[in-house]
């Protein structure tokens, strides 16, 4: 059978279009990871722009893969961060003298911690330069001097001198107790040391502002005479809200709405012609306000927006924080009075969230990628920062080399600018063997048709100027 070239490159075509499709989804559904630094962890934030590309308002469904499209062990960070902040107080110390009696009580120290900010986790004591001696005390804790536990029923302290030598031991670790009071006595048959001074170690935490990701100034889709309608690029959970107003020396009460769906673009509703649709529209324009749970709206807060011109500058409304909460597609600010004057802007709005980070282990050859799927396929399941980093301690700071998210595929580099030293180059196309395995089947296909065409016909072999003279 003789095949034209037409079919040739029908078949070649066919090949080609039976890997591209696989290899496009892959790529729609993965942005590349651009590394700094020689890892082997890196972690990495989130741009707002990957709700957009995802769909998902939560990211839970992304996970970190190697050349060979292999998941690579991940941890989600903590949305709310602190820092813990460690604290030095002079103790006032207070010697309680003994009690006789039927129930002798022997003297003791009193500290007052009160004062002392975080959490109580450490006193150093200092005692008198003529000091010596092993002592074996007993701490206890209260907070109103009548209540007292005991936290530690025998602790140490030792001062020893020798040929000019010291050696000491006052320190006293705590079990992280409130501010209050210690209580500190000899147990039997030990004496009670001689203090001059109590110094209190304690820490507290500090809760870091989270790093917000502002969306660039958002239009209204459209607008009614008291109402704007505002389409956000993606289902954000907000955590900021900033009404920008464009006209000077104005100022406004709004309503601020939201909800997850985007509806089609409302029909204006038909003017009332009779008498009683004309006594029903005064009455509903008379009436405030407010959008009917039934249309889908919920609210989110009531705030005023103004933009003032004063002698020693401006003015402008802050930034509104929007309770967690439900996940929004659309917003509409809703008026008393006329959303915008006639002959001006309407106001516009800006958008924040809260940036997530996650932390990765690098491993395998690159490039490594962000891959996300569809609901119907099982997300890797991430790892907590214990299980991720188990050398470290707890309070041990997150890895200091950073990945970046490469939105722009065009822009992005063709080797990562890091890479761990341990991870040989990969080669070329070496995560897509099938597909190399398609071009070659169509090379040969191609071979093959071109073989045909060149063979020629039986009985056509010689033709009439190559028939021998006689």
């Amino acid at each position: 059978m003789r095949l034209g070239a037409g079919t040739c490159r029908a078949g070649l075509a066919l090949a080609i279009a039976a890997a591209a499709p696989a290899a496009g989804s892959a790529a729609d559904r993965s942005v590349a990871l651009v590394l700094q630094g020689w890892g082997p962890y890196y972690t990495v934030q989130l741009p707002m722009a990957l709700h957009a590309r995802t769909g998902s308002p939560d990211l839970q469904g992304l996970r970190p893969i190697n050349g060979h499209g292999a998941a690579l062990p991940f941890a989600w960070l903590p949305a709310a961060t602190a820092d813990r902040v460690e604290h030095a107080t002079e103790l006032p110390l207070f010697l309680r003298p003994g009690q006789r009696g039927k129930a002798p009580v022997p003297p003791g120290w009193v500290l007052d911690a009160r004062g002392v900010p975080g959490r109580l986790h450490h006193i150093e004591l200092t005692p008198a330069d003529t000091q010596r001696g092993v002592f074996v005390l007993s701490v206890q804790h209260s907070t109103d001097l009548q209540h007292w536990e005991t936290v530690l029923p025998a602790v140490q302290v030792l001062v020893l001198a020798h040929q000019g030598r010291r050696l000491q031991q006052t320190g006293v670790e705590l079990p992280a107790l409130a501010p209050g009071y210690l209580k500190l006595d000899a147990v039997p048959g030990s004496a009670l040391p001689t203090l001059v001074a109590a110094r209190a170690s304690s820490h507290s935490t500090r809760e870091r502002p989270p790093v917000l990701q502002w969306s660039a100034p958002i239009e209204p889709a459209s607008c009614t005479a008291q109402a704007c309608d505002y389409r956000l690029p993606a289902p954000l959970p907000l955590a900021r809200l900033q009404v920008r107003a464009n006209q000077p020396d104005s100022l406004a009460e709004l309503q601020v709405l939201g909800r997850d769906t985007v509806a089609p673009a409302a029909t204006p509703p038909p003017s009332p012609h009779g008498l009683r649709e004309r006594l029903r529209a005064v009455r509903d324009k008379t009436r405030p306000g407010s959008v009917s749970p039934a249309q889908g709206w919920s609210h989110i807060a009531s705030t005023s927006v103004y933009w003032l011109r004063l002698a020693d500058g401006e003015a402008r409304s802050p930034a509104l924080a929007v309770p967690a909460g439900p996940v929004f597609r659309e917003l509409r600010l809703h008026s008393e009075g006329p959303i915008s004057p006639p002959g001006h802007r309407p106001p516009t709005l800006r958008v924040a969230v809260e940036t997530r980070s996650l932390v990765f282990l690098a491993s395998g050859p690159p490039p490594y990628r962000l891959a996300w799927s569809d609901a119907t396929v099982a997300a890797a399941a991430p790892l907590s920062l214990q299980q991720l980093l188990p050398a470290g301690p707890v309070d041990a700071p997150l890895p200091a080399d950073t990945a970046s998210v490469q939105l722009d595929e065009a822009a992005a580099p063709a080797v990562p600018a890091a890479m761990p030293p341990s991870a040989p180059p990969a080669a070329a196309g070496s995560g897509r063997p099938w597909l190399w395995a398609v071009l070659l089947a169509g090379l040969a296909m191609m071979a093959a048709m071109a073989a045909s065409l060149l063979r020629k016909r039986p009985g056509a072999a010689a033709g009439p100027d190559d028939r021998p003279r006689g």
